[in-house]
């Protein structure tokens, strides 16, 4: 519209352009007229000079007016641009923000968008999880240092996450998030590989053409050898302490991390904690008493048999006992060895129930004891021959030292 009024403006100012020219020359020829063709003249010129005002007047008017209106038209259409041109700015910033968003997530590993909804427990000890984001809330669970989660809601100052089977809010400070956590993690954690299918080949070198060392059923775990150097389409692992490998396909990658527990799971912990504590101390005894035992010469072993079966009588009795597990050697009804006898099932009670073994190992013998071991060993014999003994408070008939009855049965 602009260049339509300005081309009006300029076609009526060549109208009166051409109307002075012609003007001029009527003055021309009014000075070889007559008066009334210069009145007329005159008055023509000032008819014209009147509509020259006029058109000059509404030139001006219409020029005046249409370029203020085409100004603000231009105004109008320039600001309606720059803010329609704000807005495309400001959806493009938006959209390239959004897919500057998405591409990053695209450029992170599989790991790493893993660890991006996970967190790793960093307190000193315990993590606490809570019923409530707040410290004075109930106590649902624990973390221990190096447990992850899965994170439910992320807040400023609390996170609501689910670990095993314990589910609350951990306090953020003293939890690791995102490549911060997959970084330590990968410090404190071996790397798995959980089979996705049955029967998956484990081969002794990375091609279809090695050999099966043994096949894998689907979720069997088994750790992968992250020293060796990535080959394409296969996963490096650890079989019986040797490097094998597995079809990349039909392998799930993670660390093996463990998880935070409830309450009631620590206090059952705790309790086969405890009973296992006890299974090892009593094995590890055991196993120090066998070797006492083992290693134990003739004469230490009867002086702790003695020492068990009469360590408080007198010395006759100390010797009479001694005496019958060397006649039973020398019996065709008892093994012939002294060892034999002792451990002989269901004959002499402290070597079934192990306190013969503890006497050995504490060397609680006394010097009498030893005296009458040596001294049976030696072939003396208080007894006349006699195999076996028991309180002389049953009743049964035989020689009696102290407390001690001593017989033979044949």
């Amino acid at each position: 519209m602009k260049s339509n009024l300005r081309i009006t403006a300029a076609a009526r100012f060549m109208s009166l352009f051409m109307a002075v020219i012609i003007l001029i020359a009527g003055c021309g020829n009014a000075g070889t007229g007559n008066t009334n063709t210069e009145e007329s003249s005159g008055s023509e010129l000032t008819s014209d000079e009147g509509n020259v005002s006029i058109e000059k007047e509404e030139i001006a008017i219409v020029g005046d007016g249409t370029e203020e209106t085409d100004g603000s038209t231009e105004f109008g259409v320039d600001a309606a641009i720059g803010i329609e041109s704000e807005t495309e700015l400001g959806t493009e910033s938006e959209t390239e923000s959004e897919t500057e968003e998405l591409e990053a997530e695209e450029e992170l590993t599989a790991e790493e968008q893993l660890w991006q909804t996970r967190l790793l427990a960093n307190a000193k000890n315990n993590l606490n999880v809570r019923a409530e984001a707040s410290t004075e809330a109930t106590i649902v669970g624990k973390l221990e240092r190096g447990d992850y989660a899965e994170i439910i809601e992320k807040g400023e100052e609390w996170t609501k996450i689910v670990s095993g089977n314990v589910e609350g809010y951990v306090f953020n400070e003293y939890c690791l998030f995102r490549n911060e956590a997959m970084e330590q993690a990968k410090e404190i954690a071996k790397t798995m590989a959980t089979v996705g299918v049955d029967n998956l080949r484990v081969r002794k070198e990375p091609s279809t053409d090695s050999k099966i060392i043994t096949k894998l059923m689907k979720g069997d775990k088994i750790e992968v050898n992250e020293d060796v150097e990535a080959i394409e389409g296969w996963i490096a692992v650890i079989y019986e302490e040797n490097t094998c490998y597995m079809s990349a396909d039909y392998l799930t990658i993670d660390v093996e991390l463990s998880t935070g527990m409830t309450m009631e799971e620590i206090k059952e912990q705790q309790r086969l904690e405890e009973e296992k504590k006890k299974a090892e101390a009593e094995a590890k005894q055991k196993a120090k008493e066998e070797a006492a035992v083992d290693n134990a010469s003739d004469v230490e072993l009867l002086a702790a048999l003695i020492y068990c079966e009469a360590g408080g009588e007198n010395y006759d009795a100390q010797l009479a006992v001694g005496a019958c597990v060397v006649n039973r050697m020398e019996h065709k009804n008892y093994p012939d060895t002294l060892r034999g006898v002792i451990y002989q099932k269901n004959q002499f009670t402290p070597a079934g129930s192990g306190k013969l073994a503890k006497v050995l190992l504490s060397g609680k013998a006394t010097e009498s004891c030893v005296k009458a071991a040596k001294a049976a060993l030696a072939g003396e014999d208080n007894t006349n021959g006699c195999r076996s003994f028991r309180l002389a408070s049953t009743g049964r008939k035989g020689i009696v030292y102290g407390k001690i009855v001593f017989f033979s049965n044949n």
